[in-house]
């Protein structure tokens, strides 16, 4: 029994079926041309070039994804960073009135060794005349505030590729406190020169071997020479067994080291260049 649906012939419905196939796949390459020509792929092909084509991979994020983390600077290289760049090439050694050479000589022999630059021992200078504004004679001091304000007045023209170490062997004090009242040194950071006394060095109603002296000294010279470098910020001036601790007695400045602390090994070297 045959079934006749209206307005329906056979044979036009296999052209029908072949003309909408046709636009079908024309679509579909058309599509695919599109895509490849902009990069990116209709569907991801198994091989390429007889290579499998690479799988992309997605990982959830993390916590700890930032590998540039801010590290907090040390206390020693916060300190070297605050050095001044402008490097000292030359050290001079000077006295005014009478100082026993001796001791100047040692010095000058110990701070070739230790900083490395040319040293320069320069001839006494006439002693300091006890009148004022560098001396008080009511305390029966020699000022070393004054003394200090006009030994870097003098010093300045000289700039700061130099460094001076003038000693005296006077009882001096200062005006200033958080010293001694025989203040050994006089120093200040950024200027190019320093003053040392003997005289406070020694000990009180008993004689100092010379060699105690020294050592003593070459501490105090060394500190001071220090300070006028910035060696002050550094972390051993906190520390009362090195040489950059302020000691105020003369025990404390017999148990402090010899040389200079670690922390002034890098700065000696960028600071002091021949």
């Amino acid at each position: 029994m045959k079934i006749k649906t209206k307005n329906f012939k056979e044979g036009k419905a296999d052209t029908g079926l072949l003309f909408v196939a046709g636009i079908f796949f024309l679509t579909l390459a058309f599509a695919g041309a599109y895509f490849s020509h902009f990069g990116l792929a209709l569907l991801p092909k198994e091989k390429m070039n007889g290579m499998k084509a690479p799988v992309a991979s997605v990982s959830a994020p993390s916590e700890q994804t930032n590998l540039f983390v801010n590290v907090p600077a040390t206390p020693d290289e916060k300190f070297i960073a605050s050095l001044s760049q402008t490097q000292v090439k030359e050290i001079f050694i000077g006295s005014y009135g009478s100082v026993d050479k001796e001791i100047l000589f040692g010095i000058r022999d110990e701070a070739e060794k230790t900083f490395g630059v040319k040293i320069t021992l320069l001839n006494p200078g006439a002693a300091i005349p006890k009148e004022a504004p560098f001396y008080d004679k009511n305390r029966k001091q020699y000022d070393g505030d004054a003394l200090m304000q006009n030994i870097e007045k003098v010093s300045v023209p000289y700039g700061q590729t130099v460094r001076f170490l003038y000693f005296v062997d006077f009882d001096m004090g200062v005006s200033s406190g958080g010293a001694p009242s025989s203040a050994w040194f006089r120093a200040n950071k950024g200027t190019n020169a320093a003053l040392i006394s003997l005289s406070g060095l020694r000990a009180k109603g008993s004689l100092t071997a010379k060699g105690v002296l020294s050592e003593r000294a070459k501490k105090v010279a060394w500190r001071a020479l220090g300070i006028t470098v910035g060696f002050g910020a550094s972390p051993s001036a906190t520390n009362s067994s090195c040489l950059m601790y302020p000691a105020l007695t003369i025990k404390e400045l017999d148990a402090e080291a010899v040389i200079l602390c670690s922390s002034e090994t890098e700065a000696i070297s960028r600071v002091f260049v021949r």
